[in-house]
């Protein structure tokens, strides 16, 4: 893993983010904000569930993710979650040990966490192993590297995804809860956004003449120094502007 001190970016709706200062957390009124992990078998790409139904149901159904990343800014990601900035969108910037401190600031029993790179394989490689279960292909013509990573574990099932998203440079937090029952969705934990938060930025289409109502907007749901936290990105701005 890289170091401690480097950092981790997350983009998600505008109504996500307002989520977690809403949001109760488990068990606990007294918390301001919370982050939520969701279901593997949740995430919308179908290769992704694809190598998750080949793992032990007894075991993956225990695990929560969540999806962030190492690299700053990413068109990609924005065009993605933004639907090419008809939704509202904000990307959260955290160091990693802030966000293995905030797991590790709440005990729920069982509950234990994986922060870890995700291995990008070649789909051939996850079509010939989705047919080896059926008795169909033989393992031995999956690359070597694709096979250790197809076959170590289901952490492993957990951290893998298609080339076709590796500009993504994904960083996965995965949490195991053995008191999840097979029903739940999400978990949720308390999570301090002032604490370990350090900036929140808007995507690259909002309009210039809302920035300061969105500024507001978050100082009022809870979101401390909000003046110097909410930026607003310059990908798009035009050459020689200043931000």
């Amino acid at each position: 893993m890289t170091s401690s001190e480097e950092m981790l970016y997350r983009v998600m709706t505008l109504e996500q983010f307002l989520d977690m200062f809403l949001c109760s957390s488990r068990g606990s009124t007294s918390i301001l904000s919370t982050n939520t992990l969701v279901r593997p078998w949740m995430w919308q790409d179908p290769y992704e569930k694809l190598l998750l139904s080949h793992d032990a149901p007894h075991k993956s159904k225990r695990w929560f993710g969540q999806c962030w990343s190492l690299t700053p800014e990413s068109d990609s990601i924005w065009r993605n979650l933004s639907q090419n900035g008809v939704t509202r969108c904000v990307k959260i910037k955290v160091s990693i040990e802030h966000l293995k401190q905030s797991l590790r600031a709440f005990s729920a029993g069982d509950a234990r966490f994986i922060l870890a790179p995700v291995s990008y394989i070649d789909k051939n490689d996850i079509d010939i192993f989705a047919e080896s279960s059926k008795g169909v292909a033989d393992l031995a013509s999956v690359s070597g590297e694709a096979r250790r990573i197809l076959l170590n574990s289901e952490i492993m099932l957990l951290l893998a995804k298609r080339k076709a998203f590796e500009s993504e440079n994904e960083v996965r937090l995965l949490v195991c809860d053995e008191t999840a029952s097979a029903e739940t969705k999400t978990w949720t934990y308390p999570f301090d956004i002032n604490q370990y938060v350090e900036e929140v930025v808007f995507d690259p289409w909002t309009p210039e003449y809302y920035q300061k109502n969105y500024v507001e907007l978050l100082r009022r749901v809870g979101l401390e120094h909000a003046t110097k936290k909410v930026k607003f990105s310059n990908l798009y701005n035009p050459i020689g502007k200043k931000e």
